[in-house]
């Protein structure tokens, strides 16, 4: 106990550098995985930018969390309606025709408060460029990036590169926007996670966690210690947190999307908070901050 209370003192010292995370950008305001989005949550000021990515055939990187169109927020290029009877597969499209496949002005009918607008799936690059040009609040770092490979093995050369090929291809688009210091990569896949760190760039490592396993049970399925634990919020425990920090690694949950579990987990002492609402954990941060 004496460790936890020294954790969570911890916690209360080092708010100010919390690691506030926009989730898919800012997903309860603006269409996720998209720049409206990124820019949005750019110019309020978080530390990091989550994000989802899949490598396509064509060897380009596309922002977006499913490997295929989703009908619930995505339209054909056409504009016709889109079914999950018959999925359209993104691997094998030109990025110009995903392009014109409208995944904004549907809506998202979890987050009804999000802005219907036209939008599109990004490449990483795209979005790098568009952030660049958004002005950021005085004071604050350079926005860093959170990206998320996303992999499955059962559908390699349908949907998905093979392991290797995805986190390489990532890697090197990373390292061509010169952006390796300022990038974390994360993964639900340990295939893809090795094979991250067998690449040796230096990037920093997430390993994405959604089974409720000890701290030591979900390291233990990496040959390597990642740099950052990633739990789903609700599998995370205070014990859990002083014992991840005693193994020298950081913890950042996802998806926190509720003020009292917020500030619950940053009493915690977490490194940070992965957010669909990126102003409500900054709006606690700053009111919990030494000084409020």
């Amino acid at each position: 106990m004496v460790a936890m209370a020294s954790s969570i003192e911890g916690g209360k010292k080092d708010r100010a550098r919390l690691d506030v995370q926009g989730h898919r950008g800012a997903r309860s305001v603006w269409p996720e995985n998209t720049i409206p989005g990124f820019e949005y949550a750019t110019a309020l000021g978080v530390t990091t930018l989550e994000m989802d990515v899949v490598v396509l055939e064509s060897g380009e990187v596309l922002v977006s969390h499913e490997p295929w169109l989703n009908p619930s927020i995505c339209a054909a290029p056409d504009g016709r309606a889109l079914s999950m009877d018959s999925l359209v597969g993104l691997y094998k499209m030109p990025v110009s025709e995903i392009q014109r496949c409208d995944c904004g002005s549907l809506g998202n009918e979890k987050f009804p408060a999000q802005q219907r607008v036209p939008a599109f799936k990004p490449t990483l690059n795209q979005v790098v460029a568009a952030v660049s040009r958004v002005e950021r609040p005085i004071g604050s770092q350079p926005v860093r990036y959170n990206i998320e490979i996303k992999f499955d093995p059962l559908q390699v050369g349908c949907l998905y590169p093979n392991a290797s090929v995805a986190a390489n291809t990532v890697l090197a688009e990373v390292r061509r926007l010169n952006l390796i210091q300022r990038t974390t990569v994360q993964s639900f896949s340990a295939e893809v996670m090795e094979a991250v760190q067998l690449e040796g760039t230096g990037v920093a490592t997430a390993w994405l966690m959604e089974e409720a396993l000890d701290v030591e049970e979900a390291l233990g399925l990496l040959s390597f210690c990642p740099d950052i634990y990633s739990p789903q919020h609700m599998l995370l425990t205070a014990e859990q947190v002083v014992r991840a920090h005693e193994l020298g690694v950081k913890v950042l949950p996802w998806t926190v999307n509720d003020a009292d579990r917020m500030s619950e987990l940053m009493e915690w002492g977490v490194d940070g908070l992965i957010t669909d609402d990126p102003a409500l954990a900054m709006g606690l941060v700053s009111a919990k901050a030494p000084g409020h």
